[in-house]
């Protein structure tokens, strides 16, 4: 790139002789790199200046300008290039890319190429997830991390989650791929980007293929969990089915989904929309009766934006029996938030579209959405849940001091105490049900006023 942007930095033979520059930003939003080259003077104070779109040698942007001859030609060239890479970096910001990478039983969704979350689909689980889920800057907070000790398991520190099945692993100068498992968790104590040095594994992982814990919004899911800790241990493990973000719910015709009581099978993922400001993917569940066979067939679409939020559209439709779904809290579209993130042990603000705050303020109550903060590693994130007003009736949250945040169409008995009664709902054969959501990920700067710009963004978005 810096050979291509020196020819560009060539004096034009043009009588009158001026001087090119090119300010380079790449792709990730590492740059500038400027390279450019001048004449002493240029007459006049004649100062023209253009776009040059036409030029893009790989992934790079660059900004071309003419500059007549000037005594201030260096300081004025130094300053629109900082001006325009600036604005360069702030329209790569704010559009970003979603990218979308298939694996076997995995998708994995990245944002300007930053690990946002990845979709499990294996069979070796109980229903499909997405886990984890990060806020953005996650490699450059991991830098700061890794100058200083982890500290105790279950602390953040200089962790990462490996998220790709294909995760690559670079061993004395040669990329190998299958030494490092999908969830793996590893220590990263030295950071040279894009490569991030693993000890344990003598060798260096791509920041493309992990997600920093100091930067995730999801519980690490522990397949085999310590027994007898303090509530308040960093390793402290209840509800081993919160898993990620999921969708199920108990009381499905007396089959608990919530509890993984009853599997839901993934059919098929569709990929529709690859890359662009936005992406989207297809998947098709199979929600299994107690003989194994279809109870509920489940069409979700999901499109993911590059502000990092989620939006769900699913469809639950009867497959040969009518299909009831109870009263019940214990549904529908939630998150497991991590450990130092539970109101109960120091996170929160907790709130809602109407100003409640507290969990015990916002559970079992309607709202447009409900936002919840807390620290994360030296971070603090906020993770909003959004109800879409397009869904059949009005969803209540299930939102705990301990970290579980859900919503659900469902359980207005339950979530009243009684006061309201049992409003069950039944699917024959062939019929169906729609439900919206959305869930948004951000650094919390202070107040939820972000979490309503998210809300109008989501309701903006394409389906």
């Amino acid at each position: 790139m810096e050979q291509e942007a020196s020819k560009e930095s060539k004096m034009s033979d043009r009588e009158g002789s001026h001087a090119w520059g090119a300010a380079i930003v790449d792709d990730a939003g590492r740059g500038p790199t400027v390279a450019a080259t001048f004449d002493q003077a240029f007459p006049s104070g004649l100062l023209e200046w253009r776009w040059d779109f036409s030029k893009l040698i790989g992934s790079s942007s660059y900004a071309v300008f003419n500059l007549w001859r000037h005594p201030m030609a260096r300081p004025i060239f130094s300053l629109l290039c900082g001006l325009v890479a600036g604005t360069m970096l702030l329209s790569q910001a704010n559009a970003g890319e979603v990218t979308l990478e298939q694996g076997p039983n995995s998708v994995v969704i990245r944002i300007d190429g930053e690990v946002f979350t990845t979709l499990h689909t294996s069979k070796e689980w109980k229903k499909p997830f997405f886990y984890p889920v990060t806020a953005a800057g996650g490699i450059e907070q991991l830098a700061k991390d890794v100058k200083e000790p982890s500290g105790e398991a279950g602390l953040p520190g200089s962790r990462v989650l490996i998220c790709s099945e294909t995760a690559v692993l670079l061993v004395e100068g040669k990329e190998q791929v299958g030494l490092l498992a999908l969830d793996e968790e590893v220590e990263v104590r030295e950071v040279k980007r894009p490569w991030l040095y693993v000890p344990e594994k003598k060798g260096w992982v791509h920041e493309r293929d992990v997600a920093p814990l100091g930067s995730t919004v999801t519980r690490v899911i522990q397949k085999t969990p310590m027994g007898g800790l303090d509530k308040n241990a960093p390793l402290y493990y209840d509800h081993p089915h919160h898993k990620g973000i999921w969708f199920t719910i108990d009381e499905v015709n007396d089959v608990r989904f919530w509890a993984e009581k009853g599997i839901i099978r993934n059919e098929s993922v569709k990929i529709n929309e690859p890359k662009g400001e936005s992406a989207s993917l297809t998947l098709v569940n199979h929600w299994l009766d107690k003989d194994d066979s279809p109870l509920l067939k489940e069409t979700t679409h999901v499109r993911i934006l590059a502000d990092r939020t989620l939006a769900y559209d699913f469809e639950l439709t009867a497959v040969s029996k009518p299909v009831t779904f109870n009263d019940t809290k214990e549904g529908f579209f939630g998150i497991r938030l991590p450990n130092s993130m539970r109101e109960n042990s120091g996170g929160g603000p907790v709130v809602n579209a109407e100003g409640l705050q507290t969990t015990a303020n916002c559970w079992g109550k309607p709202s447009l959405w409900v936002d919840y903060a807390g620290p994360v590693g030296k971070r603090k994130l906020a993770v909003t849940i959004f109800d879409h007003p397009d869904a059949f009736k009005k969803s209540r949250y299930h939102v705990r001091d301990y970290g579980l945040f859900s919503v659900s169409p469902f359980g207005d008995k339950a979530y009243t105490n009684g006061v309201e009664p049992e409003a069950p709902l039944t699917l024959e054969p062939g019929k169906s049900v729609n439900l919206r959501y959305g869930l948004h990920v951000r650094e919390y700067t202070g107040n939820a006023d972000a979490a309503g710009a998210a809300y109008k963004k989501y309701l903006a978005s394409p389906r």
